[in-house]
């Protein structure tokens, strides 16, 4: 009897010592958790509420309605660094960025089998163009089919090669629109 007596004891030491590091550790846990939270997710203080404040009007003062904050549902016009763009549906105001999109170019490329790409473009205007939209983007697809016929598909593949490819259409764009077009984005491109 004696000898059961010491193995239950021994039972409930092990089973206590077993316990203790996980509850030891869960307690750690949870306050490193709670930490983080009031640290890190902690509302921001009232100094940073008021500086975002300060500067919402300034962003959107450019607004025709005047309002500082877009309604909930209606869509954000803010390009790739935060100005407003106008994607052509409506009337731009001087200053403002304005999209163009060119209708896709389909070509074939230079060297080895016969490759057809096709790319579809939009070009940003500093601000609204006076030319004749049509004549300009007609202009910069012929500037790209003849571009693009002295490519092969290897010099744009991978990441490199497309970021090679933006910068020379760039180049083509800013040419042929004498600045007034300082940015464009590839909306798609296929390679066969």
């Amino acid at each position: 009897m004696a000898v059961a007596g010491k193995a239950d004891d021994v039972k409930k030491a092990g089973l206590g010592g077993a316990l203790l590091p996980f509850l030891v550790l869960a307690i750690l846990g949870a306050g490193f958790g709670i930490g983080f939270k009031l640290y890190f997710l902690s509302p921001a203080t009232s100094e940073t509420k008021a500086a975002v404040a300060n500067a919402e009007p300034a962003q959107h003062a450019g607004k025709p309605d005047g309002h500082p904050e877009a309604a909930h549902g209606e869509k954000s016009n803010l390009g790739a660094h935060g100005e407003e763009v106008n994607s052509g549906q409506h009337g731009a105001a001087a200053g403002e960025p304005f999209i163009v999109s060119i209708d896709p170019v389909v070509t074939t490329l230079a060297q080895g089998p016969p490759s057809w790409i096709r790319l579809e473009v939009s070009l940003i205007f500093k601000r609204q163009p006076e030319e004749n939209m049509k004549t300009v983007a007609a202009e910069v697809s012929n500037d790209f089919v003849a571009y693009l016929r002295t490519v092969n598909a290897a010099q744009i593949e991978g990441a490199q090669g497309l970021e090679y490819l933006t910068d020379d259409l760039t180049d083509i764009v800013r040419v042929r629109t004498h600045g007034a077009a300082d940015r464009l984005v590839i909306k798609g491109l296929v390679v066969e």
